[in-house]
């Protein structure tokens, strides 16, 4: 199983569009020089949505990994919706610059409706973040 999931990255990350730029440049909102999701998370969690396809997903917390699902799902030409769920969205307005982030919602996740959440029966992904863990929850 191991070796399958390797050899499935491989060829992925071959055939994939994204090369993420190790400083910040106008082409891409992730850069790799940054001190809050590595760069082999960001190829890794890139992939994995290329991979999958999902039609949604649901990110509690944002910033750097919001940037590569951002990126990943522009550049590999992926129709997906994107929602962010995030009180505190200064750090990820930064990395945006003066572009729109549709689906931002700046509430406490324990604030947030439970509407919003149903979502959640036909979706991928629902990333968490948090200070002191990062976890990827496949649905």
């Amino acid at each position: 199983m191991i070796s399958t999931n390797i050899r499935i990255l491989g060829e992925l990350y071959r055939s994939s569009p994204i090369r993420f730029p190790i400083r910040k440049n106008q082409d891409f909102r992730y850069y790799c020089e940054n001190d809050m999701f590595s760069y082999i998370d960001a190829i890794m969690f890139s992939l994995w949505i290329q991979y999958l396809r999902p039609k949604n997903i649901i990110e509690v917390g944002s910033g750097f990994s919001s940037c590569v699902m951002l990126d990943t799902c522009e550049k590999a030409k992926l129709d997906v919706k994107l929602m962010f769920i995030e009180p505190n969205a200064e750090r990820l307005q930064s990395l945006m610059g003066a572009s729109p982030l549709p689906g931002l919602i700046e509430k406490c996740v324990q604030e947030v409706e439970e509407k919003v959440f149903e979502i959640l029966k036909k979706t991928t992904f629902c990333l968490l973040i948090a200070r002191t863990f990062q976890k990827l929850v496949l649905m």
